[in-house]
């Protein structure tokens, strides 16, 4: 994992990160540093920001992963897949990329 300066809204315990997998540069954010791990996926047109109310709340318990899937937030727009398969790939190696897999 790797944190990144980041520009744009954030929250107080957030911390913002860049990954590159599958062709594609996915932001994330992270909080929380124990318990069992969620990870937080937006709708269309959103980002990480549409759980800012409900990061801090689960991160007291848990540890907390809100990603911009990509052409969304801060994630690439670069010209590519961007079909539910493609996400669907993306978040399978991110889960792997984050060890928090079964």
């Amino acid at each position: 994992m790797s944190s990144t300066t980041y520009l744009g809204p954030s929250l107080p315990g957030v911390t913002h990160h860049r990954v590159s997998l599958n062709g594609a540069e996915l932001h994330y954010v992270s909080a929380g540093s124990s318990g069992t791990p969620i990870l937080l996926v937006h709708g269309f047109p959103e980002s990480w920001w549409a759980f800012s109310k409900v990061i801090p709340l689960l991160a007291a318990k848990h540890r907390v992963f809100a990603v911009d899937l990509r052409g969304f937030g801060d994630s690439s727009t670069d010209a590519g897949d961007y079909s539910s398969g493609a996400s669907a790939a993306d978040l399978h190696v991110l889960v792997a990329h984050l060890g928090v897999g079964a």
